[in-house]
C-alpha cells in the first residue's frame, strides 16, 4: 500500500471503534481502563502504542505494507482522540491506523472486516452510512436532471422561435415583391415578428435572471456557514479558555444541590464595623435552580442579594461564582465571590471553601478566605418579605417565605452567636476558618 493513503469513514463508525479498542484495552493483559470520553490526547497514549505495535509486527501488515515504511506510520493519542472527540460527520483516517484497530478488537484488516462482517452494530454503522451517502448522491442527481430537463425545453422553445422568426421574415421578403397591395400584410407580419422577438428577449432574461439568482444564493449559504463556524470556533474557545462546563452533570446530581439552604459564613468576625463581631456569624437562605447541566442562584442575606452560577467540574466537585447585586446598576460587578465545595454524600452539611470580602463599608470592605456551611432545607419556590412595621423589629434581618412538603414556612437570615449554632458549626466556623489577605490585616475579635 502507498504510504500516507487514507480512507473516509463516518463519525459514528469512528466512535465505536475507540470504544471497541478501549473495551479489548482494558482486558488485554499489559492494558488498562481508557477514559476515552475526556479529550485529552494523553488518555490515549497506551492505546496508541500498543496499535503501534500491532503496525510494526503483525504478519498482515508485514505482507501488504513496505516494510521501511511501516516504521514511519506513526498512530498518536491525538489521532485516537480526533478520531472519537471532532464533530465532523465524515472524516478521513489513515488506513494504517484503520487496520491497527480492525486487527486489535477483531483480528481481521478492514477489508476483510467489510466481506466477513463480525460485529452486527458495526455492520448497521457502516451500511447506514453507505445508504445515506447513496441517498446523497441520488438526490444530487435527480436535481441535475430536472435542470438538464428544463434547460433543454427552453432551448427547443428559443429554437421553434427562431425558426418561426425565420418563417416570418420569409414571407416579409414575398410581400415586399408582391408589390404596394400588400403593404399592409407586410406591416402586420412585422409587428408578429418584433413579438416573437419580444418574447425570445424574456425567455433569455429569465434564463439569465435564475442563474443569478442561484449564484446569489450560492454565496450566501457559503457567507453564512463562514459566519456560523466562526463564531462556533470562538465559543468553543472561551469553553475552553474559562473551563465552561468541563464536565456533563447529571439529572441525578443536579438533583443533589437543587432547592432551598441555609448557609452560615465567619465573615461578620473581621467585620471592624461590628464592636461586637467575636464568634458571630451570618446566615443566608440560597435557592438553586437547576438549569441545562448547571445551576442558577439566589442568595439573599440580611440587607443584601446575590446571584451566581454552579458548575460541575468532575462527579463530585463543583465550583461556584457569585456576584452582589446592585439595584441601581444591575449590570455591575460587585464583590465577586468564588468558592469550591466537595460533595458529601449522606450527610446533612456541605462545606466550602470561598474567596469572599468582609462586606465593611468602603474602602474597608477587603478580600478574605473561609469556610462555609451549607445546610439542606427541601424544595419549594420562595418569597422574599420587604421591610415592614412588623419585621423592622428584628434589625438587620431578611425574612424567607416558602412551602416544605405544602406547608407554609419561613425562615429568617440574620447575625448569630456561634455558641448558639450546633457544636458541627461551632468546629467550623471560628476565627480559625478565616484566613487574611495580609497577617494581622484585621485584628480577629476576643470575648468581651
Amino acid at each position: 500500500m502507498r504510504k500516507g493513503s487514507a480512507t473516509l469513514i463516518s463519525k459514528a463508525e469512528g466512535q465505536y471503534l475507540i470504544k471497541r479498542a478501549a473495551e479489548t484495552f482494558e482486558l488485554d493483559p499489559e492494558g488498562e481502563k481508557v477514559d476515552f470520553v475526556k479529550k485529552n490526547p494523553t488518555c490515549f497514549d497506551k492505546l496508541a502504542a500498543k496499535l503501534q505495535g500491532i503496525v510494526r509486527s503483525n504478519e498482515y501488515f508485514v505482507a501488504n505494507y513496505n516494510g521501511d515504511s511501516r516504521d514511519k506510520y506513526d498512530i498518536t493519542g491525538v489521532q485516537l482522540r480526533d478520531l472519537y472527540h471532532v464533530p465532523r460527520e465524515v472524516k478521513r483516517v489513515f488506513d494504517a491506523t484503520l487496520d491497527a484497530l480492525y486487527l486489535f478488537i477483531w483480528d481481521v484488516p478492514r477489508k476483510n472486516f467489510l466481506k466477513e462482517m463480525k460485529d452486527e452494530k458495526l455492520t448497521r454503522i457502516i451500511k447506514e452510512a453507505k445508504d445515506k451517502e447513496t441517498n446523497t448522491l441520488d438526490a444530487v442527481e435527480q436535481e441535475n436532471e430536472n435542470l438538464r430537463q428544463k434547460v433543454s425545453t427552453l432551448e427547443q422553445a428559443n429554437q421553434e422561435l427562431s425558426v418561426q422568426i425565420s418563417a416570418l421574415e420569409g414571407e416579409q421578403e414575398v410581400s415586399k415583391q408582391k408589390g404596394a397591395t400588400l403593404e399592409e400584410a407586410n406591416q402586420e407580419l412585422r409587428l408578429q415578428i418584433s413579438a416573437l422577438k419580444t418574447e425570445q428577449d424574456l425567455i433569455k432574461k429569465k434564463i439569465i435572471r435564475k442563474s443569478r439568482i442561484n449564484l446569489s444564493m450560492g454565496i450566501l449559504l457559503v457567507g453564512l456557514l463562514i459566519t456560523f463556524t466562526f463564531f462556533f470556533l470562538r465559543w468553543e474557545t472561551i469553553k475552553k479558555d474559562f473551563n465552561i462546563l468541563p464536565y456533563k452533570a447529571s439529572k441525578e446530581q443536579l438533583a443533589i444541590l437543587e432547592g432551598n439552604w441555609l448557609v452560615h459564613a465567619p465573615s461578620p468576625q473581621v467585620r471592624t464595623i461590628l464592636t461586637d463581631r467575636y464568634h458571630k456569624v451570618v446566615s443566608n437562605f440560597v435557592h438553586f435552580t437547576s438549569k441545562n447541566g448547571y445551576l442558577t442562584f439566589e442568595r439573599y442575606g440580611p440587607g443584601f442579594k446575590q446571584t451566581g452560577v454552579l458548575q460541575f467540574v468532575s462527579d463530585s466537585v463543583v465550583s461556584i461564582y457569585a456576584k452582589t447585586v446592585n439595584r441601581n446598576h444591575p449590570d455591575t460587578v460587585e464583590s465577586p465571590k468564588y468558592s469550591i465545595l466537595t460533595i458529601r454524600k449522606g450527610s446533612p452539611y456541605q462545606v466550602a471553601i470561598s474567596a469572599t470580602w468582609n462586606f465593611d463599608p468602603d474602602e474597608k470592605n477587603i478580600p478574605i478566605a473561609s469556610r462555609e456551611v451549607y445546610r439542606r432545607l427541601g424544595e419549594g419556590d420562595i418569597e422574599v418579605q420587604e421591610k415592614t412595621k412588623e419585621t423592622s423589629a428584628c434589625g438587620n434581618c431578611s425574612f424567607i417565605h416558602w412551602k416544605k412538603r405544602g406547608k407554609n414556612t419561613t425562615d429568617t437570615v440574620r447575625l448569630e452567636s456561634l455558641e448558639s449554632l450546633p457544636i458541627f458549626y461551632q468546629k467550623h466556623l471560628d476565627e480559625n476558618s478565616i484566613l487574611l489577605r495580609h497577617p494581622n490585616e484585621v485584628p480577629l475579635a476576643t470575648p468581651l
